[in-house]
C-alpha cells in the first residue's frame, strides 16, 4: 500500500534550477560496470559531412564518464566498427551485474518501410537496397538490448540531418520513424519523428548542447532532464525543431550514482509548496517566460501537463501576433515605400509639367510665327492657284470638246461592228441548231437498236428481287452516378451509426502512433453517459452533460450552466458539490504510448478536504465497445492514493484525440480495510460536436 511518502514523493517536483549542481564539478568517478554506456559519433561523411556529431559524442561520452559509467566511445566509425561495438554491447548488457544500459548516437540516420538506420561514415547509398546493406539497422541494437532480460535501458538519436545521402540518394522520408519504447525502456529522439534536426553553429549540436547541460545536473531524473531538453530546444529554434520522446521506464533513473538520496518530510513538503505557490501565481498568466520556467522548475509538477498546454497555446498565439505585427509592418513599409513612390512620381509628374508648359509656349512662339508665315505665303498662293485656274478652265473646255468630238466617232465605229458581230453570230447559231438535230436523231436511232437487243436477252431470263433488309440502332442507357452527400458540420455518434473513423490507423507496424490532444469545446456540444455498477453491471442513471459556456481567456468549459466545470483541456475543476483547488491533471497534452504523468489535487466535499494524487501511463491503443459503438481509443491507466482518508484509487478511461468527452472510464476506489468504495463505469451512449481541434 502507498504510504504518505510515497504520496508526498509522487507530488513533488524536482528541486528549482539553483539546487542543481552540474555533473562536470564533481571528480570522475570510478567505471561502474553495472551501468554501460555505448557512444557512437559520425562527422566525417564523405557526401554529406557534419560538423558536430563527434564533438557531440566527445561531450556525452565525458558526461557519463564523469557518471561513473563503463563507456566505450567510437567517432567517425565504419559499419564493421559500428556492427562490432552494438555485438559487443549487446554481451555486456546481457551479464547478470548490468543493470542500466546507455545507448547514444550523433550523426545521419534515415527511415525505411519503418525501420530506422545508422549511417556509417563508409556507406555509400544510391538506392533503397543500399541502406539495408550499407547502414547499420537499429532494430539490430534493440533486439541485442531485448534478449537482456530486466535491465533498463536509455536510447538517445541525434540522428534525423537533413539530406544524409548528399545528391546521391533521397529518402522517400525525412527524419527517424516512430518507434514505441519497449518495457523497461527509454528512446529519446533529437527531434520528433519525419522531421530533421540542426546540426548547430556551435562547438555541439542543439540538442546535445541542452542534451548535456540538463543530464549534468546532480539529482535529475532523466524522463525529466528530457523534458527540460525539449522546452529548450524547441524555444531556441522558435518550434522548428522539438525533440521527443517515448518511454517505457518502470523506475527512476537518474545519470550520477548517489544522487538518489532520500528527501527528507520537510523538504519534500517544502518542494510541494514551492509548486502550488508557483502554480497559484502564474494560474492566469499570459506571459510565455512565467510557463517556461515553471516547466523548467517543475518538469514533472502536478501541473505539467496542463503548463505544457497552456505553454502551446500562449506560443501559437505569440507567433500569431508576432506574424501579424510582421505583417502590419510589412504593410507601412510597404505604405512607406508607396508614399515615397507617390513623392517621387509626383515630383517627376510636376517636372515633366513645367517642362510641358515651357515647351507649350515655345511651341506657340514657334506656331504664331509660322502661322503669319503661312498666312503670307497661302496670300501669295491663292494669287498664283486664282491665274492657274483660269488657265487651266479654258484648257479643259477644249479638252471637253475634243473629247466629246472622239466619242462620236468611237461611238458610230461600235455600232458598224456590233451590226457585223450580231450577223456573223446568226449564221453560227442557225448551223450549230441544225448539226444538234443530226446528232439527235442518230442518236435516237441507236438507243432504239439497243433496246430492242436488251429486250430480247432479258427475255430469257427469270426476275429476282432482292431480300429487303431493316436496320435497328438500340440508344445507349446513361448511367447515374451517385454523388456523395454534403458534409455534416458536426460530429453527431449514437446507436445504430456507424462510429468514424476519427484517428488514421497507425502505418507504422512499430507505433501506435502520436496524436495532439485536439480539444475544442464549443457552446452546445453534448454528450450521454450511461453510469452503472461494475460489480452487478446494474444501471444506475444516464445523464447528459452540455457545454454552456466556453471562456478561453479563463481556460473555463462549463456544462449544464455550472453544475461541471473542467479546464480547455477537460480536466475537472467542480462536479455539482465536489471542488478542486486547481484543474485536476487526468487529460495528456497529447497521446503516445507509455507517456507518464502525475496528477495530485485537493478536493473539497461538503466542505470536507482530502489530499489525493493519480499515477497516470497511457497503456495502449485499443478498439472499445460502448452503446454508442466501437472506438478506436488510448487506454490510460491510473493508480494512486487518497492520503487523507487512507483510500486507494484506480481510474480507467478511454479517450480519442479530438473527441471533448470520454468515451468510457471505469472508477474503483478500495478503503482502509480493503473493501470496495466506489465502483463506476460510466460509458458513452451518444455524442454531438460542433469542432474538432487540430490532429
Amino acid at each position: 500500500m502507498t504510504s504518505r511518502r510515497r504520496f508526498i514523493q509522487a507530488l513533488a517536483a524536482l528541486p528549482p534550477a539553483l539546487s542543481f549542481r552540474p555533473g562536470w564539478a564533481a571528480n570522475p568517478a570510478s567505471p561502474d560496470p553495472s551501468r554501460l554506456a555505448l557512444i557512437i559519433g559520425n562527422s566525417a561523411y564523405r557526401d554529406s559531412p557534419l560538423v558536430n556529431p563527434a564533438n557531440d559524442a566527445k561531450a556525452v561520452g565525458g558526461l557519463f564518464t564523469q557518471a561513473g559509467f563503463t563507456v566505450d566511445s567510437h567517432l567517425n566509425a565504419t559499419r564493421v566498427d559500428m556492427m562490432a561495438a552494438i555485438e559487443r554491447f549487446g554481451a555486456a548488457a546481457k551479464r547478470p551485474d548490468t543493470r542500466l544500459v546507455v545507448f547514444y548516437y550523433a550523426g545521419h540516420g534515415a527511415q525505411l518501410d519503418w525501420r530506422n538506420y545508422l549511417l556509417p561514415v563508409d556507406a555509400v547509398v544510391q538506392k533503397q537496397d543500399d541502406m539495408k546493406q550499407r547502414c547499420v539497422d537499429l532494430g539490430l541494437l534493440l533486439g541485442q538490448l531485448n534478449a537482456a532480460k530486466d535491465k533498463t535501458f536509455v536510447i538517445i538519436l541525434d540522428a534525423c540531418r537533413n539530406n544524409p545521402f548528399g545528391s546521391a540518394y533521397r529518402p522517400e522520408q525525412k527524419g527517424l520513424s516512430q518507434f514505441d519504447a519497449p518495457v523497461g525502456s527509454l528512446l529519446a529522439y533529437a527531434t520528433s519523428p519525419g522531421n530533421v534536426a540542426s546540426d548547430g553553429d556551435g562547438q555541439n549540436g542543439l540538442y546535445t548542447e541542452h542534451l548535456v547541460r540538463e543530464l549534468g545536473r546532480r539529482g535529475t531524473r532523466v524522463e525529466d532532464a528530457l523534458k527540460r531538453v525539449r522546452l529548450n530546444v524547441r524555444l531556441a529554434s522558435n518550434g522548428a525543431q522539438i525533440p521527443w520522446e517515448t518511454t517505457s521506464l518502470e523506475s527512476d533513473v537518474f545519470i550520477f550514482n548517489g544522487e538518489t538520496g532520500k528527501l527528507s518530510e520537510s523538504e519534500i513538503e517544502k518542494q510541494l509548496e514551492a509548486d502550488v505557490t508557483e502554480w497559484t501565481r502564474i494560474k492566469n498568466s499570459k506571459n510565455v517566460d512565467d510557463w517556461v520556467n515553471y516547466l523548467r522548475n517543475f518538469p514533472n509538477g502536478r501541473f505539467a501537463e496542463i503548463a505544457q498546454m497552456r505553454l502551446s497555446r500562449l506560443l501559437a498565439e505569440a507567433e500569431q501576433l508576432a506574424a501579424e505585427k510582421r505583417r502590419e509592418e510589412e504593410r507601412r513599409a510597404r505604405e512607406e515605400q508607396q508614399r515615397l513612390e507617390l513623392e517621387r512620381q509626383e515630383r517627376e509628374r510636376a517636372e515633366r509639367e513645367r517642362l510641358r508648359l515651357a515647351e507649350e509656349q515655345r511651341l506657340a512662339a514657334e506656331r504664331k510665327q509660322e502661322e503669319e508665315r503661312q498666312l503670307q505665303e497661302l496670300r501669295r498662293r491663292q494669287a498664283e492657284q486664282k491665274t492657274l485656274e483660269a488657265r487651266r478652265k479654258l484648257e479643259r473646255e477644249h479638252q471637253e470638246r475634243e473629247r466629246l468630238r472622239i466619242a462620236e466617232e468611237q461611238r458610230q465605229a461600235e455600232e458598224r461592228a456590233q451590226q457585223e458581230r450580231q450577223r456573223i453570230a446568226a449564221e453560227q447559231t442557225r448551223a450549230e441548231q441544225e448539226r444538234q438535230r443530226r446528232v439527235a436523231e442518230e442518236k435516237r436511232l441507236a438507243d432504239e437498236a439497243q433496246a430492242r437487243k436488251q429486250a430480247e436477252a432479258a427475255a430469257t431470263l427469270a426476275p429476282v428481287s432482292p431480300e429487303p433488309t431493316a436496320a435497328a440502332n438500340t440508344p445507349a442507357s446513361r448511367l447515374q452516378q451517385p454523388t456523395a452527400p454534403g458534409g455534416a458540420p458536426l460530429i453527431e455518434i449514437h446507436a445504430g451509426v456507424p462510429v468514424p473513423v476519427l484517428i488514421p490507423p497507425s502505418a507504422n507496424p512499430y507505433s501506435a502512433g502520436r496524436f495532439p490532444l485536439g480539444r475544442n469545446f464549443s457552446i452546445g456540444d453534448t454528450a450521454t453517459f450511461r453510469q452503472s455498477d461494475i460489480l452487478t453491471g446494474i444501471e444506475e442513471r444516464t445523464y447528459s452533460p452540455r457545454v454552456t459556456k466556453v471562456d478561453y481567456d479563463q481556460d473555463r468549459v462549463e456544462f449544464n450552466h455550472g453544475q461541471l466545470i473542467t479546464d480547455l483541456m477537460g480536466n475537472m475543476i467542480k462536479n455539482g458539490p465536489l471542488e478542486f483547488d486547481s484543474p485536476v491533471q487526468f487529460i495528456p497534452a497529447e497521446f503516445q504510448v507509455g507517456k507518464k504523468w502525475t496528477a495530485a489535487f485537493r478536493r473539497t466535499l461538503n466542505g470536507k478536504q482530502s489530499n489525493a494524487y493519480y499515477d497516470f501511463h497511457i497503456v495502449r491503443r485499443e478498439t472499445v465497445a460502448v452503446p454508442a459503438g466501437s472506438f478506436d481509443a488510448f487506454l490510460i491507466e491510473g493508480n494512486g492514493w487518497n492520503i487523507t482518508v487512507g483510500a486507494r484509487l484506480e481510474v480507467r478511461h478511454w479517450l480519442v484525440p479530438g473527441i471533448n468527452f470520454t468515451i468510457k472510464r471505469e472508477i474503483v476506489t478500495h478503503g482502509r480495510n480493503n473493501r470496495f468504495g466506489q465502483t463506476e463505469r460510466h460509458e458513452l451512449v451518444s455524442l454531438r460536436q460542433k469542432t474538432r481541434g487540430i490532429l
